[in-house]
C-alpha cells in the first residue's frame, strides 16, 4: 500500500532494528490482488524485476516476496507467471519468497520452487484448518460443543498436521 519509496524506507528502519538483534528480514515488493483477514487489496502490481536488484540493495532485506500472480486468501483464482518468477530469481540477490500459497497447484508450485524459491506461505490453509476443527466438532456435538481450550488443542495439531502435510507434497 506504501509508495516504492515509503516500501523502502520502511523496510530499511525494519532491516536496521532487526540486524542488530540478528534478524532476518522478509520484503514484499509488489502488491497481492486477495484478502487477508481484513485487508483487501483490489491491485494487482506485479513485481518489477528491474525493480528488483535496487530494492534489496538499498533496503539489505534478507528475503524477497515477490507478486507473480499468487494471491491472498481462497476467494481469487491465483495464475502463477513461472516466466517472471525465473526471471526475477536470475536477478535477486537474496533468496524469494512466495506468499498466498494457499489455492495453488502443487505442480506449479514444484516447478516454482526450481527458481529459487526459499519459502512458500500457506496462511490460508492452515487458517481454514484451524477454524475447521471448531466448525465440525460443534455440528457433531448437536451444537453442545463449548470446550474451547480442548478445541484449540485439537485445532492447533489439526494445523500442524496440515502444515507437515504441505512440506511433505512441496518437496515431493
Amino acid at each position: 500500500m506504501l509508495s516504492y519509496e515509503e516500501n523502502v524506507a520502511e523496510v530499511k528502519r525494519a532491516v536496521q532494528f532487526c540486524h542488530f538483534y540478528g534478524i532476518p528480514v522478509e520484503a514484499e515488493l509488489g502488491a497481492l490482488q486477495g484478502k487477508e483477514e481484513d485487508i483487501v487489496n483490489e491491485a494487482d502490481a506485479k513485481t518489477d524485476p528491474g525493480m528488483v536488484e535496487d530494492f534489496v540493495t538499498a533496503t539489505g532485506c534478507d528475503l524477497l516476496a515477490v507478486s507473480v500472480g499468487n494471491v491472498h486468501g481462497l476467494e481469487l483464482m491465483p495464475h502463477v507467471d513461472l516466466e517472471l518468477l525465473q526471471t526475477i530469481a536470475d536477478i535477486s540477490p537474496v533468496p524469494l519468497v512466495l506468499h498466498g500459497g494457499s489455492g495453488i497447484p502443487f505442480d506449479t508450485i514444484q516447478k516454482a520452487r526450481k527458481c529459487g524459491l526459499l519459502k512458500i506461505n500457506y496462511g490460508s490453509d492452515l487458517r481454514k484448518e484451524f477454524i475447521r476443527t471448531f466448525g465440525e466438532t460443534y455440528e457433531s456435538s448437536g451444537h453442545t460443543a463449548h470446550d474451547v481450550i480442548s478445541l484449540s488443542m485439537k485445532a492447533v495439531e489439526n494445523v500442524s498436521q496440515k502444515a507437515q502435510e504441505l512440506v511433505t507434497v512441496i518437496n515431493a
